[in-house]
């Protein structure tokens, strides 16, 4: 059974393919590269990066929940 943690502002969830856009945009910003190993990928390696982390329930996302969007 998936489960969920809700604040008030964020929505704490295991990782969708669905997800696979938010993520794309976040991993393909080099400045998200500045202090950590690995390099920008592309929309279809984000593709099946959520793909792969959709299938493993050690993979969480935190979500805002004003719109729904990705942020870590």
């Amino acid at each position: 059974m998936k489960s969920t943690v809700l604040t008030s502002r964020l929505l704490v969830r295991p990782i969708s393919v669905d997800d696979a856009d938010d993520l794309f945009e976040m991993l393909s910003n080099k400045d998200v590269y500045r202090f950590e190993p690995g390099s920008p990928i592309s929309r279809d390696c984000a593709s099946q990066i959520a793909l792969e982390c959709s299938q493993d329930p050690a993979f969480w996302e935190v979500v805002l929940q004003c719109d729904q969007k990705m942020v870590g």
